[in-house]
């Protein structure tokens, strides 16, 4: 059985300095006093005069993300590849409503896809619709409203990039990996990734559709679609994630006073989890799987069914996906093991990915214990080091 504790394996690619980096963030992440500081900090524009404000948010920003272009990202993929993982990349632009933005947003797309078509360390890229359209006009489509004119128009043009996204990614045999989102753009957008995998998805899943299930109608909904690929004769590529915007949706019912659709537990919210990743390797033949997740438990869980499935470590129909900056000790473990394991490397500008390294604190503190293993794992190979070098 796969251990995680192997620090020499889990912080390889890390210089002392990027472990005493680590071991710092994820101290003030696991600590409930400190933690709120911590979520401020990313938050904040690095405007503030405060000399820990100063210090620590490029401390935040070097962790979490690659870096501010797509260049800078390229020795990380180099690093993590000489330990055994792929690259994923997400450009976080600025949020805007100005359909030049958009297009600039498009054009850093294909600058990705071209990178990972070129580069076979690089296995996915992932995008997300709203940077490519006015999210109110989803909002409109998703809600059955009729558009103006113009909002056609611009909706027209916003399947025409994703379109062309996904024939790029086809051409060059490259995955591209559609994040649906929040609950509420999903009815604009779920039809468009499903007709995208009937046109490109042939013998293998070259458009992957996320899968919440954190969301108590995602279940079904993956039932669903594997019965329409099956109609239709497509794979379906699915990745799986626990819950990465629970807290906008928590937010949205509040708001709107309405029954919020997530689940009111971890617990239910995993055995879902577990459902849908056993659902997809009971059928790999007709779907492939990226497996989202920093819990331990899941993926010994999943470990032991693609076993059990006689389902290969290295089979390329299976992906397990952390962030970058996190669950290090998953990831390269799984490597060492020959598992198919991705970073999912972010970079923008600074002031751009500021939401991003909020939601990385609020994730991190929540309800996972992530944090603390971290701490405690890091605390374990900077001693190890020490011993080494005596």
């Amino acid at each position: 059985m796969i251990s995680f504790s192997n620090t020499e394996a889990a912080f390889a690619h890390y210089s002392n300095r990027d472990l005493f980096r680590a071991r710092v963030l994820f101290g003030i992440m696991a600590n409930p006093i400190l933690s709120p500081i911590y979520q401020f900090i990313a938050h904040t524009r690095i405007k503030l005069k405060s000399n820990t404000t100063k210090r620590l948010n490029p401390i935040i920003y070097k962790q979490f993300v690659g870096g501010r272009t797509l260049e800078e990202c390229d020795p990380i993929v180099d690093k993590i590849w000489n330990h055994r993982s792929f690259a994923q990349f997400l450009h976080i632009p600025q949020n805007s409503s100005k359909p030049d933005v958009w297009e600039d947003n498009y054009n850093e797309i294909i600058k990705n896809i071209e990178a990972s078509i070129s580069n076979p360390r690089i296995a996915f890229v992932q995008i997300k619709p709203t940077h490519l359209i006015d999210p109110r006009i989803l909002r409109l489509v998703a809600t059955g409203n009729m558009l103006n004119a113009k909002d056609q128009d611009l909706f027209l043009a916003f399947k025409e990039r994703i379109n062309s996204l996904c024939r790029l990614s086809y051409n060059g045999n490259r995955p591209i990996v559609i994040d649906t989102e929040e609950s509420w753009y999903h009815a604009a957008t779920d039809c468009i990734i499903d007709e995208l995998m009937e046109e490109y998805n042939h013998s293998r899943a070259i458009v992957y559709k996320c899968y919440q299930m954190y969301l108590q109608s995602t279940l079904d909904k993956l039932f669903g679609d594997h019965q329409k690929s099956m109609e239709r004769n497509y794979t379906l590529g699915a990745k799986i994630i626990r819950g990465a915007y629970i807290q906008s949706e928590w937010e949205k019912a509040r708001e709107a006073e309405s029954e919020c659709p997530v689940f009111e537990s971890l617990e239910e919210t995993s055995q879902e989890f577990n459902k849908a990743i056993k659902f997809v390797l009971s059928n790999i033949d007709s779907m492939e799987l990226i497996c989202a997740t920093h819990n331990e438990d899941t993926i010994l869980y999943t470990l032991s069914l693609m076993e059990s499935l006689h389902i290969g470590k290295n089979n390329n129909r299976v992906y397990f996906s952390h962030l970058y900056g996190m669950a290090d000790y998953i990831t390269f473990n799984l490597a060492q093991e020959g598992y198919n394991v991705v970073k999912n490397i972010p970079y923008g500008l600074p002031i751009n990915t500021a939401p991003y390294l909020k939601w990385i604190a609020t994730e991190g503190t929540g309800a996972c214990t992530i944090p603390s293993r971290e701490v405690s794992l890091i605390k374990k190979e900077i001693k190890r080091r020490r011993r080494r070098r005596n």
